[in-house]
């Protein structure tokens, strides 16, 4: 089959090598009326018109297509109906059939119908694309899809991030939903699934087989331990994987050693977060999703982007800004009833909006900068420590600040279970994001 399979391959690869030439027409009708006059009377001349000679070359497609019909059949389709949910990267794919068609269904007991209608597959992941007709009230309602996983033997394949879209035309919703790349090729895989009727669950899933001629090789992957000094932590880039679907960075910051340091210090990790941006030949490439995580071996991050240009020749990765936690040591006399009072806490400004009694309570409000968060928070009321009993009415305004720029800033007021004269506001955490700025480069060579 094996075989039989190669050389359809090769002679639709001939196929498509076939130009017709500009003067095909004018030749041939000459060619034909040559044979024509050799011929003895009372034959049939061939008909040498316009309509004719189309006739004639439909004939010969027509044969080609019967005896390549296995080869066109199975290169000729894509993925339809699922265009506004794919990326640029995914339409061209699918538009040079890259995308392997499923088409199967399952059958909810009332009647409902889930169709896995086709998969791409790559070495960074595996791209499902899937229906439920249903009605959009009824889907509203929250009588939808949970837990879609895929299942290779023992092997979970989980879900990364997905997109969806009610189809008013064709009454369904469709799915576009990235799974981590399956570990074999060979086995059967499982897409399973459960739905919510009206409370009740109900279990399904749909058997596949995924076609290996269908599974895209990397472009390249480049093991590359790069390392970047961001607030005192060491940030290492480990590796990238380009392929034709998406382009992955990932990355460490603790390792075990640290993690474990940290955690008998009780010490909060250095940086909980990192944005990441890649330019390929200076143009940026389109972020699709991130992740963040702490293990036991430490703090690992993954963004993953669109995929690369097919011509490149330098690949920069931008170390944005990270989210990270400082320790400080702030404490703030406040007065009930004074103007506004700014600080500056590791470069952030807050501004203390506000300070009453109410109802034996104090309250204090005050407005960062979206994403600025103080914790470790206390209230020293007359040589009294008082915690934090809890933050409430958290409300965003955009402004313009002093340099002209738009930023976002958030109010919120914190209560503390206790009134008195004296009173000084203490900070001990202050977790933001740092501008970074830093870039790896990475020359692309053929």
């Amino acid at each position: 089959m094996k075989n039989i399979k190669d050389e359809l391959n090769i002679e639709k690869i001939r196929l498509e090598q076939l130009h017709i030439p500009e003067d095909f027409e004018e030749r041939l009708g000459k060619s034909l009326q040559e044979k024509t006059k050799n011929r003895r009377k009372g034959v049939n001349k061939f008909v040498t018109s316009r309509n004719g000679l189309v006739a004639a070359m439909i004939l010969v497609i027509i044969f080609i297509g019967m005896f390549n019909y296995d080869t066109l059949a199975y290169y000729g389709k894509s993925i339809v109906g699922y265009d506004e949910l794919m990326s640029s990267s995914l339409k061209q794919l699918n538009k040079n059939y890259k995308g392997q068609i499923i088409d199967k269904s399952y059958t909810f007991k009332d009647g409902t119908v889930i169709t896995l209608d086709g998969i791409m597959i790559d070495s960074n992941k595996l791209v499902a694309f899937y229906s439920m007709d249903i009605d959009k009230e009824e889907f509203e309602n929250g009588n939808d899809l949970s837990r879609e996983f895929i299942k290779c033997g023992e092997d979970w394949m989980i879900p990364r991030a997905g997109t969806g879209c009610y189809d008013e035309q064709k009454k369904k919703m469709i799915w576009k939903q990235e799974f981590e790349p399956p570990k074999s090729l060979k086995k059967i895989h499982e897409f399973s699934f459960a739905r919510n009727n009206d409370g009740e669950y109900e279990e399904g899933k749909i058997e596949f087989t995924i076609d290996k001629s269908k599974a895209m090789i990397p472009k390249f992957k480049l093991n590359m331990n790069k390392r970047i000094n961001v607030a005192g932590t060491t940030v290492k880039i480990q590796s990238i994987t380009a392929t034709s679907m998406s382009t992955i960075v990932k990355g460490k910051i603790r390792g075990t050693l640290e993690v474990a340091l940290d955690y008998l210090k009780g010490e909060k990790k250095p940086i909980e977060g990192i944005e990441i941006a890649i330019f390929g030949d200076g143009e940026p490439i389109a972020n699709l999703s991130g992740g963040f995580s702490t293990e036991e071996k430490g703090d690992y991050f993954e963004a993953e982007f669109d995929a690369l240009p097919e011509k490149l020749s330098l690949l920069e990765v931008v170390i944005e800004e990270c989210r990270v936690g400082v320790e400080v040591k702030v404490d703030e006399k406040l007065s009930k009833g004074e103007e506004k009072k700014n600080i500056v806490i590791e470069g952030n400004e807050v501004t203390i909006e506000n300070v009453y009694e109410k109802d034996g309570n104090t309250y204090v409000t005050l407005t960062t900068e979206k994403g600025v968060l103080l914790s470790a928070i206390y209230l020293n009321i007359d040589g009294e420590t008082v915690e934090l009993e809890r933050t409430f009415g958290g409300q965003l305004e955009r402004i313009i600040d002093g340099e002209n720029k738009e930023k976002i800033a958030h109010t919120r007021t914190l209560e503390f279970k206790d009134v008195g004269e004296d009173l000084e506001l203490s900070v001990r955490m202050i977790t933001f994001d740092k501008k970074v700025d830093e870039s790896i480069k990475i020359e692309i060579v053929d």
